[in-house]
């Protein structure tokens, strides 16, 4: 519903969205796939899900240490958003990219700062993070800190790190 309120000589429009959604987080298929490609005269390529194998990963580490998670859809001006993983026991929405290029990075911020200020106008008292395939380097790791984002990287031995802002 969109409720406009009258306020000096602007107005101010408030959305009320739909209640949050969870449902039980399930690891995911990061299985290559084939993918043809008709322009380039039939060729095909293999086509990796290393994104898919991290949620994964992290999602098992999580559920192995006792923590709860889940899938999360959040609907707000008719968009519904969906984190990779929502982490309710660490009150975290997590977004998770396959590369710590600077590009990727940048990405995940700007996805991970939206579905926390979503979710907490929902009512949930959640913090942003990003789950990354290596540790990133001192520059995007405190651009990710300074804005309130904790950083999640695999460790060699199959445990996960963090640094938290």
């Amino acid at each position: 519903m969109l409720v406009a309120e009258e306020g000096g000589s602007s107005t101010r429009e408030f959305v009320t969205a739909a209640p949050p959604v969870t449902t039980a987080w399930q690891p995911l298929d990061f299985s290559e796939y084939q993918v043809r490609r008709v322009d380039e005269g039939e060729s095909v390529r293999s086509v990796s899900r290393r994104e898919f194998e991290l949620q994964t990963r992290f999602g098992e580490w999580l559920r192995a240490r006792g923590e709860d998670v889940q899938v999360l859809r959040l609907t707000e001006d008719g968009v519904t958003i969906v984190p990779d993983l929502y982490v309710p026991t660490l009150s975290q929405v997590v977004e998770a990219k396959k590369s710590t290029a600077r590009a990727y990075v940048r990405t995940a911020i700007g996805q991970a700062l939206d579905y926390a200020a979503v979710a907490r106008r929902q009512g949930l008292s959640v913090a942003p993070a990003v789950l990354l395939p290596s540790e990133l380097n001192a520059s995007m790791a405190e651009l990710c800190t300074s804005v309130g984002i904790t950083v999640w990287w695999p460790s060699l031995n199959g445990d996960f790190r963090e640094v938290r802002p």
